[in-house]
């Protein structure tokens, strides 16, 4: 039981971590195609 809980909690963390990383990839993304916006402009 004690071993269930950790996994599942585990699970969620890595979850939270993923979705942290993937908005900070789309952040970057968004402020490189932002700059080279402007630079054309």
């Amino acid at each position: 039981m004690k071993v269930k809980n950790l996994k599942k909690k585990k699970s969620i963390t890595t979850r939270i971590i993923q979705a942290v990383i993937w908005l900070m990839v789309i952040v970057t993304l968004v402020g490189v195609v932002a700059s080279a916006f402007i630079s054309f402009m």
